[in-house]
């Protein structure tokens, strides 16, 4: 409603309208918890631990270069394969966007860099144009190899379900996929979206990480039910 209009009518030229979705939904997690909506407790355990949201929580990317390739070199650290100058590239974009943000919507709605980066690394896309928070699948963590997959229906009235890739025993932990760092064509292992998933998500990932070619079949045929 009016938010969304403030957020809107603030939009920078450099934002992509597609993009309106991660000040919105900062803006809405810091309202809720100034307000004690229900999901406020929800919003409290928010949690990030990686070099990205450390140099976002220390406010030093803004005006230390030195900071910035200490986040580098910790995510290096994590993720060998993934050349450092393609780390180095995927932060930069991140940090250009979270410039962005700052830029076009402070003193306009509620901001917080901190948010923002937290937000950004735990909202999943569901369609072309819609992208959420969601309680259930924020609680299930990442895998190479997960066990279930998410379902997401726009027609009539918005619903998602999650649903098994196989037999899951009793007490098995529940794994889904953030993102595939395959490539598209070949199926082997991508760099550029190796170290996107590494910055954007702190999740490291090698050759090894590959997807075997009947889980792909299985993710690709899921997508179409």
């Amino acid at each position: 409603g009016r938010l969304w209009d403030r957020l809107r009518g603030r939009q920078p030229a450099r934002l992509d309208a597609d993009d309106c979705w991660q000040p919105e939904l900062t803006a809405y997690a810091l309202a809720a918890l100034e307000s004690g909506h229900p999901w406020s407790d929800w919003i409290k355990e928010f949690c990030r631990d990686d070099p990205y949201q450390t140099l976002v929580d220390s406010g030093s990317w803004a005006d230390d270069p030195a900071a910035i390739l200490r986040a580098v070199d910790e995510f290096s650290q994590m993720a060998p394969d993934v050349p450092r100058f393609k780390v180095h590239a995927a932060l930069g974009v991140r940090l250009e966007r979270l410039d962005e943000y700052l830029e076009g919507y402070r003193g306009a709605v509620p901001t917080s860099p901190s948010m923002y980066a937290t937000v950004t690394s735990r909202a999943v896309g569901l369609s072309d144009s819609v992208t959420a928070l969601l309680p259930f699948h924020d609680m299930v963590n990442h895998s190479p190899e997960p066990n279930i997959a998410m379902q997401f229906e726009s027609d009539g009235r918005p619903r998602f379900s999650f649903f098994a890739l196989g037999d899951i025993a009793e007490d098995d932990e529940l794994f889904l996929k953030y993102s595939d760092v395959t490539d598209d064509d070949d199926g082997a292992w991508d760099e550029d979206k190796a170290a996107w998933q590494l910055v954007q998500w702190g999740i490291p990932s090698g050759p090894e990480d590959c997807c075997p070619p009947f889980m792909r079949s299985v993710e690709i045929n899921s997508q179409n039910l």
